[in-house]
């Protein structure tokens, strides 16, 4: 129940981070809390119950279904939308990685100058200092 008053919390903040500069792009509808969907997206959200989904053609947008409605949002610069959270994030913090973990620190075998941080389902890739490997032994990033 926290969970779902937290993320609709969330969505009234990205929904009041959409700049006032989009008013004047393409495909914008006044009285609209960002873009509505026109024909080119169809109208995704038939039969979808209401909440946030991706929109594949742009990491940065997302869809926001309400009563059968269409929009589609753009998170703040420099951020993406998260399926898996369901909120604008850093991209170093939507990977899959931890979906079934336990919280914690994970060796990355693609990069051992990193490890993966994961809370709550979320992956954040953090870098060890230059010159240092992260290591599960200690749970700590340091000398090869």
């Amino acid at each position: 129940m926290c969970r779902l008053i937290l993320t609709a919390g969330l969505c009234l903040i990205i929904a009041s981070l959409v700049s006032c500069d989009q008013e004047n792009k393409p495909g914008y509808q006044s009285g609209a809390s960002g873009y509505q969907s026109g024909a080119s997206s169809g109208n995704f959200c038939n039969g979808k119950g209401n909440g946030l989904y991706a929109y594949p053609p742009d990491p940065q947008r997302f869809y926001q279904c309400s009563n059968g409605n269409t929009f589609i949002l753009t998170c703040p610069a420099s951020l993406v939308f998260s399926a898996i959270s369901g909120v604008c994030d850093w991209p170093s913090a939507t990977g899959t990685f931890c979906i079934g973990k336990v919280d914690g620190n994970y060796v990355n075998t693609n990069n051992p100058n990193s490890f993966y941080m994961c809370s709550n389902g979320r992956t954040v890739v953090q870098d060890c200092q230059k010159g240092l490997i992260y290591k599960s032994s200690c749970n700590c990033c340091n000398y090869p």
